[in-house]
């Protein structure tokens, strides 16, 4: 029970709303607010309640997000026409305003009465690019209202003879209002939508459709229900949606559903926290910082005196009227001393290493991407062609950018932090010096030599590992047979999370490292021990709910039983999985091991094994952006599995990999990892890297120098020959402790600082088995049932790259 004088939350939420309007200078008697999931919701609602005919024209400029670009399917749905309008346009537009050259257009155009049959259309543009930070003036509103812009002349019949339309104004200001005041009371669009989280933060899934009152009997709604229902029968179609009376708010007709009122609520506060700040202030404090950074990048040059960058947008730039219509961005492309450039999923991946928090890529707005990096759409076909998709890493298509990379400065951003980006471009990114002939990777690589020599006759097997499980712990043995695609039983198995089918990695995954896979090849089996360092000698604890999984803390499975226990899996049918971002095949084990590792993880998850008949080729030697695969012998090059013919000859066949990332093979010498680890030390003296963090099959021991293996062309190790397939590219995984589960940047930062090649940093060498023996070196040993092995204290016989 509520005492009387206790605010219902309803009266809460009210008085947030008219808080929120007030904040945006918009009048309570003009303007109604809808609470959206979002800026995207909002414009859905648009979308789906504007009154569309075949005479309606939806116009966009062409750097509108997305989400604006989605109102096209329902202008199509009812035969509008929809325009995409240049930037050029757009600025020609604005300049006539800023300078006078159109007479003066009213604040507030007077709609057409409801009974006016004129056909309505849809004006959208963003009051600051997402993209660039470019803003676009909110006189735009009336320049549009007043019929200063001008729809190219109709081509067909149909269209010459249209009878004149009604302008609305759509206002996106998601981007804008998080470092500007949105003042709604001098120029008034018919439409406002934002999201909250991108002022302070949170809440997230919180966003506001701002709707001028005198617009909504034009708003066409199908659907009510839940709240937004006044009045309603179940006997008959008679709905009353609330907002039709004069008493009412004019806009909840428009919220569907319960109000997602605890964030509602929290929007008071966050409020209050930019009102005691102050817009003004934060306006002040953003752009000063920006025109700081632009200043700073601007002056960086390489050796030969290029640019380091290429920025997009008017930064710099000023109108007659002497104000800057740019928002705190730097929207940028980076270029190497030739003028290339820097892909910008390289400097993504540097820039996080060192706790940049930054985008890259086209940030849902394509049409600003194209015209900032002038691309013909032509381009944007050939990239599509490449496969290139939204979020993938595919940053360069013939030597073109296919995105960029944005900086976005808040009211939290520092001085200290511009200047600490500032010095991370000039270390990684400006080439101070001519660069030296470089014939190879090994060349191209800053590799310190150790001081000291070995006093070994010369490389030996040091440690051999294998793992059972994908991205698990490592088995250390003494000797190992040599598979078909690497070391029997090595990547045999992965752990696939059951909702995307993605095969789970220490980098989403650290707990993986507590599982400790062991193969019994005497007995066929293959045993899993889940234990975590601070739990030693104690049984895990089973989450609630799950109290049917065997409560034990290993598992056993036999190596040669069926594995397909569903029709679904059958042999004829594996399941579709990815490795990476890799599409793959592969067969579900047993549900009940399944079950016990979803209770460890608390997530459902399946054990999944190697598919022998849907094998995937090794990567490690295509390029990043390889558009072309290299086939297994009797695969469909219309497939994306791989299908081994057993017809097939052996010198015809790809190397084949089971679920490793790239190789078949990972080799490390001891002599590398102890030159890491000094320098390491020389930044932090209280750290130290252990060499399973680099989860190699091989390391060896008895170099001369550190990174000799850099140079390596084939080695013989005991009883087989491997070429050399080049150097590994390093992730965040060797900033995981794997004793313990925790993450420490430090290592791959130090990593990067010398051993990086564009934005790649490597370390240790891929290696995959030779199907037949070279000329240059013996035939391979194996045992009497023609299977070569592995030992440790083999000897590493190295043949030089020339």
């Amino acid at each position: 029970m509520n005492s009387a004088h206790v605010e219902s939350t309803t009266g809460k939420i009210e008085r947030v709303r008219r808080q929120v309007l007030a904040f945006f200078s918009a009048s309570e008697e003009e303007y109604a607010l809808v609470f959206t999931s979002g800026a995207t919701a909002s414009l859905k609602l648009i979308g789906e309640s504007f009154p569309w005919s075949e005479d309606s024209t939806f116009a966009h400029s062409i750097d509108s997000h997305t989400s604006v670009l989605g109102i096209r399917g329902y202008a199509a749905k009812h035969g509008s026409t929809t325009v995409c309008v240049g930037l050029d346009e757009l600025e020609e537009l604005e300049m006539e305003q800023e300078t006078g050259a159109s007479s003066s257009v009213p604040a507030s155009t007077h709609l057409p009465e409801a009974s006016d049959q004129a056909p309505m259309s849809l004006f959208a543009y963003p009051a600051e690019c997402n993209f660039s930070g470019v803003r676009h003036p909110l006189s735009l509103v009336d320049q549009v209202r007043g019929g200063r812009w001008k729809e190219s002349p109709p081509t067909s019949c149909r269209s010459r003879d249209r009878p004149a339309t009604k302008w609305l104004v759509l206002v996106d200001a998601a981007k804008y209002v998080a470092t500007q005041r949105l003042d709604l009371s001098v120029h008034r669009p018919d439409f406002v939508v934002l999201s909250f989280y991108k002022m302070f933060g949170y809440p997230t899934g919180l966003g506001a459709l701002l709707v001028r009152k005198s617009v909504l009997p034009y708003l066409e709604k199908s659907y009510h229900g839940g709240g937004t229902v006044q009045s309603i029968l179940a006997s008959r179609n008679f709905t009353v949606p609330r907002g039709t009376d004069d008493g009412g708010d004019d806009g909840s007709r428009f919220a569907d559903g319960t109000q997602s009122f605890l964030s509602i609520l929290a929007l008071h506060h966050g409020v209050k926290q930019l009102e005691k700040l102050g817009m003004a202030n934060i306006e002040a404090h953003t752009g000063a910082l920006t025109k700081l950074l632009f200043a700073k990048l601007s002056v960086l040059r390489h050796w030969n005196g290029r640019s380091i960058c290429e920025i997009y947008g008017n930064h710099g730039k000023t109108v007659t009227t002497g104000k800057k219509r740019q928002g705190p961005v730097i929207s940028c492309n980076f270029l190497r001393p030739d003028g290339s450039f820097v892909g910008y999923g390289e400097f993504y991946k540097l820039a996080d290493i060192h706790n940049f928090r930054l985008r890259a890529g086209c940030f849902c707005n394509p049409g600003a991407c194209q015209h900032y990096l002038r691309l013909k759409e032509s381009d944007l076909l050939t990239n599509i062609a490449a496969g290139h998709v939204c979020g993938d890493d595919i940053d360069v298509v013939n030597g073109l950018p296919t995105g960029a990379v944005r900086l976005s400065l808040g009211y939290m951003t520092t001085f200290e932090d511009v200047m600490a980006f500032v010095t991370f471009v000039a270390k990684y990114f400006v080439s101070w010096t001519a660069p030296a002939e470089a014939t190879n990777v090994a060349n191209c690589l800053s590799v310190p030599r150790s001081v000291s020599r070995s006093t070994t006759k010369g490389p030996y097997l040091r440690k051999l590992t294998l793992f059972p499980i994908k991205s698990c712990a490592g088995m250390v043995v003494d000797t190992w047979p040599i598979g078909s695609r690497g070391l029997l039983y090595d990547r045999e198995f992965a752990i696939v999370d059951s909702s995307t089918g993605t095969a789970l990695s220490l980098k989403t995954t650290p707990e993986l490292c507590f599982f400790h896979p062991v193969v019994d090849l005497g007995r066929q089996t293959l045993t899993i021990t889940f234990q975590e360092p601070s739990r030693a000698g104690e049984l895990q604890q089973i989450p609630a709910g799950l109290s049917t999984v065997p409560q034990h803390s290993s598992f056993v499975i036999p190596l040669h039983a069926d594995i397909s226990t569903k029709k679904s899996q059958d042999e004829d049918n594996p399941r579709n999985m990815r490795v990476c971002t890799g599409a793959c095949k592969g067969r579900d084990v047993s549900g009940d091991v399944s079950r016990w590792l979803s209770a460890r993880l608390g997530r459902q998850c399946s054990l999944v094994r190697v598919a022998s008949d849907h094998l995937r080729a090794s990567l490690a030697t295509r390029s990043k952006h390889s558009l072309m695969k290299r086939p297994l012998a009797g695969q469909n090059p219309a497939e994306g599995d791989v299908v081994c013919s057993p017809n097939a000859k052996s010198s015809e066949l790809a190397p084949a990999i089971g679920f490793a990332n790239q190789a078949q093979y990972l080799l490390i010498s001891r002599q590398s990892i102890d030159h890491f680890n000094s320098v390491l030390r020389s930044v932090d003296n209280s750290m130290i890297v252990h060499e399973d963090a680099f989860r190699a099959n091989l390391v060896v021991d008895g170099c001369a120098d550190s990174f000799e293996e850099d140079s390596w062309k084939c080695v013989q190790i005991g009883g087989g020959t491997f070429d050399v397939s080049g150097p590994c590219s390093r992730c965040s995984v060797i900033n995981l402790d794997q004793r313990t589960g925790q993450f420490n940047r430090r290592p791959l930062q130090v990593l990067s600082s010398y051993r990086r090649q564009r934005s790649t940093i490597f370390f240790g060498q891929f290696l995959t088995a030779r199907v037949s023996s070279s000329p240059s070196v013996s035939a391979p040993t194996v045992d009497s049932n023609g299977v070569a092995w592995l030992r440790v204290g083999d000897p590493v016989l190295v043949e030089v790259a020339g």
